[in-house]
């Protein structure tokens, strides 16, 4: 993010987030080669800069030594979180549309971690750690 926010968004459950206006740049779903590992990310372009939330892991660890990895339910809730937060009903639609980025730093503004995403009408915020809670 620019080390700047742009406005204050107040999460359903009460939690306060510094949230900064960007365009989904990127967004994936799919199976990273190093282990076979499905995730997913966004990424964000803000005004003079980019930033994306990272990886999350989408998938259950094998039931078996060498067994293939299974998608578990994060998947799909995490996909019809990030459909409803950005207010689309097809993933090929959330790359481009407007957003914000939810974030808390560290008190003066830097290392400002996505930490979830909501569209433009604030509704159906996607907060990642209570899409894997």
């Amino acid at each position: 993010m620019t080390g700047t926010f742009q406005t204050i968004y107040i999460a359903p459950n009460g939690d306060v987030y510094q949230a900064e206006l960007g365009v989904i740049e990127d967004a994936h779903l799919g199976i990273v080669a190093d282990g076979g590992v499905l995730s997913g990310s966004v990424t964000f372009r803000f005004p003079g800069s980019g930033q994306g939330n990272g990886g999350h892991c989408l998938d259950g660890k094998p039931t078996e030594t060498n067994g293939p990895r299974v998608p578990d339910k994060a998947c799909g809730a995490w996909v019809a979180a990030l459909l409803a937060a950005v207010g689309v009903d097809d993933f090929s639609k959330v790359r481009g549309s407007t957003a914000f980025a939810l974030c808390k730093s560290d008190g003066d503004g830097s290392n400002c971690r996505i930490l979830g995403i909501v569209g433009m009408g604030g509704q159906d915020p996607m907060i990642f750690a209570e899409v894997f809670a």
